[in-house]
């Protein structure tokens, strides 16, 4: 399990290929004239800035040099045109030898002329910070997901609704929607998460649940999947969950909102059984499963019950569709002159047992002996009254 987690994992890497932000505008502090800021106390140091006014998404990312550890509480401070934007525990930052922090700048901050100042806050586990002039500020086009963006629901009567009261057995149409709210085009992947161990007898997932597709700037996507609706109990569909590479690189996965179901009753299912014929050897019916629903039922399994004779087959599957009926026959091999037969008929989809009229059967032997001197005397009678009347002509 753990080895098949880790190959899609790479699965997900290889497709997602380097979909992330690409470079509008970039200058690190040394293009700004800037040597590394060293602190050992708290310290503060300003940077002054010229930006160009660029249509994109503009980002800090300082490159901080812990000694001789990152253990402790150190942080660091960032404040933008006096504007404070982050405090970030050095601890907390993605680190190697040299910790990162990542800082977006919101547009109505950013001036032509702009004022950049960090503080740093050594600890007692980390003696020194050191801010590298390597750091940079730029403006990125990438593409840009939120949970606002991504969305789980039910299609019914033109709506989309996340809480949907079903009828028992149907089939529900799922809409996964993903909007990229970005500036660039990203290549993702979207997994509609199965049922959990608890909910797995209550619904059955129908078709492809994991899509990938490419997505280009301000799109939405949408990808279906149907669920059949099993139990009479509440429950939910798990969010959705959409993989995909951040501005730089990272991957990253947000989780969509989850579907509430309210199943309220089983759908509209009936069986008859019919006698066709009857004799001493052999007894033919049939029985006919009428589906009132709209959804086809799929695995209906018909077993007869017969006392006083035996069965061929034992039981037969059949497949309904909505709003028709399909028969299901069998043969009976009279084992007692009166029979009495019935059926249950289970529908394994929605969890769903009905039971056939009852019918009785009596099996009398014919005396055919009494038949024939009957027959023979009924003929010689026909033949008297012809010859009678052909006399009585002539």
């Amino acid at each position: 399990m753990a080895y098949a987690k880790r190959f899609f994992v790479f699965i997900i890497a290889c497709l997602l290929g380097s979909a992330y932000a690409s470079t509008i505008f970039e200058k690190r502090l040394a293009d700004f004239g800037y040597e590394d800021f060293t602190a050992k106390t708290y310290k503060c140091n300003d940077f002054y800035i010229t930006l160009p006014q660029l249509s994109g998404y503009a980002f800090l990312s300082l490159y901080i040099l812990p000694k001789p550890s990152k253990i402790g509480n150190a942080s660091v401070t960032v404040f933008f045109n006096n504007a404070k934007l982050a405090e970030l525990e050095i601890s907390k930052l993605e680190c190697t030898e040299t910790c990162l922090a990542r800082i977006p700048l919101p547009s109505d901050l950013i001036k032509e002329e702009s004022l950049l100042r960090v503080c740093l806050i050594p600890s007692s586990g980390t003696t020194q910070l050191t801010l590298s002039n390597e750091s940079t500020i730029g403006y990125y086009k990438m593409p840009v997901f939120e949970k606002s963006g991504f969305r789980k629901c039910i299609v019914t009567d033109n709506k989309c609704v996340d809480k949907y009261r079903a009828v028992l057995g149907e089939d529900l149409n799922v809409r996964i929607e993903v909007t990229n709210l970005g500036n660039e085009s990203a290549y993702i992947v979207v997994e509609a998460k199965r049922s959990v161990a608890g909910e797995r007898k209550t619904k059955k997932e129908l078709g492809n649940l994991r899509f990938d597709a490419n997505i280009l700037p301000n799109e939405t996507k949408e990808f279906y999947y149907t669920v059949r609706v099993k139990e009479s109990s509440r429950f939910n569909l798990p969010p959705a969950a959409l993989y995909y590479q951040d501005a730089f690189g990272k991957q990253k996965m947000i989780l969509s909102n989850p579907v509430t179901i309210y199943p309220k009753g089983f759908p509209d299912v009936n069986a008859v059984l019919i006698a066709d014929s009857a004799s001493l050897d052999k007894v033919e019916v049939r029985v006919i499963v009428s589906n009132n629903s709209a959804n086809k039922l799929n695995d209906v399994e018909v077993k007869l019950i017969a006392k006083g004779a035996s069965v061929t087959p034992e039981k037969q599957v059949i497949s309904v569709a909505g709003k028709t009926q399909e028969k299901a026959s069998f043969q009976l091999k009279p084992l007692q002159k009166e029979l009495y037969v019935s059926c249950i008929v289970l529908v394994e989809d929605y969890n769903q047992e009905l039971r056939c009229n009852e019918i009785r059967i009596n099996l009398k032997e014919e005396n055919y002996v009494l038949i024939a001197i009957f027959s023979t005397i009924f003929i010689i009678i026909a033949l008297a009254v012809f010859i009678y009347l052909n006399s009585q002509k002539s």
